[in-house]
């Protein structure tokens, strides 16, 4: 998604996932953001962590400095089995990408299933330390392309 295209109207952004699948099983699911349009898109100095549970999964890590930031927050087998009926779905924000003086953040709520076809509510959150504005943002699979699914994005508008 470009997001600078709306730093004008916008101060903030929504990513509503619905139906998400990635052609492969197994995999996870990250997103990067770009400070140049989207031309390259940065792999170092994300802060991310997870959290979540059901009755047959429990996750939770921090980790510092990393190169992407998660967006489901365990490999396609650990917060869903794979399968057409297992896609993930949920909210994320991104909060400051527009303003280079503060952190970037990445936050929201992704469902999906785990291994005991039990559901799995999880947190995911990451930001990104930089003096830079962030223009784009990439949602990527591990491997392949995603098969199907909805990813549409919202912004939230600024007040005066």
């Amino acid at each position: 998604f470009n997001l600078q295209q709306y730093f004008n109207e916008y101060e903030d952004f929504e990513i509503d996932i619905a139906q998400a699948q990635a052609v492969t099983d197994n995999i996870l699911i990250s997103a990067r953001f770009s400070s140049d349009g989207g031309a390259t898109f940065i792999s170092s100095g994300y802060d991310r962590n997870r959290s979540g549970s059901s009755n047959d999964v429990e996750l939770s890590d921090n980790v510092e400095s990393d190169t992407y930031m998660y967006l489901a927050p365990a490999n396609m087998g650990g917060l869903v089995d794979g399968g057409k009926d297992e896609a993930l779905h949920g909210v994320v924000n991104i909060i400051g990408a527009s303003d280079p003086n503060i952190r970037t953040t990445f936050c929201g709520h992704v469902m999906g299933r785990g291994s005991g076809n039990t559901g799995i509510l999880a947190t995911v959150g990451s930001m990104r330390n930089a003096d830079e504005i962030h223009t784009d943002i990439q949602i990527y699979p591990a491997s392949g392309n995603f098969e199907s699914g909805r990813f549409i994005l919202y912004g939230k508008r600024k007040v005066a």
